[in-house]
């Protein structure tokens, strides 16, 4: 009989080893959340991590450039309606231009360029949330678009 040693494996280095970066793939079944200037945006895995929830609730730590997503009643006086239609969500800009510019600002970000974050889910309380992180954000230069034309270049 074989031992677990007959099976180990050996080490390898990584000498000559070259990362292939994460957006030259198709991330579309991961959840994100886009900046523009003057609107936000996410993708129908974002509205799908949440239910397809109708409204929720944004927070940002503005310190760590998080941004919290969390489902909250419609008739919350903060509720932002982020889908209009349940049967057939799709991924409409909603117009925010005293939000996200003040954050364009803050952030140092380049007006004219979106940045997006994929999102991870969370709990709290035991309720699901989606958190992104914008701390290195990937940037999508006004008029660049990748092979998935959604357009896309990491950086800080």
């Amino acid at each position: 009989m074989k031992s677990f040693d007959d099976f180990a494996i050996g080490d390898i280095s990584l000498d000559g080893f070259q990362i292939v970066k994460g957006n030259y793939f198709n991330r579309q079944i991961e959840p994100y959340m886009s900046f523009r200037d003057t609107s936000v945006s996410f993708n129908i895995a974002a509205y799908k991590a949440l239910n397809c929830v109708a409204t929720v609730q944004i927070m940002v730590n503005q310190t760590t450039r998080k941004i919290l997503i969390r489902p909250i009643n419609s008739d919350d006086v903060n509720s932002i309606t982020w889908l209009k239609n349940l049967e057939n969500p799709n991924c409409k800009p909603i117009e925010c231009a005293p939000f996200t510019r003040p954050l364009y600002e803050m952030w140092k970000w380049k007006p004219k360029t979106r940045y997006r974050a994929y999102g991870k889910l969370v709990k709290n309380d035991k309720k699901l949330m989606l958190l992104f992180d914008f701390s290195a954000p990937e940037i999508i230069p006004p008029g660049l678009q990748t092979p998935n034309g959604k357009g896309g270049q990491n950086g800080k």
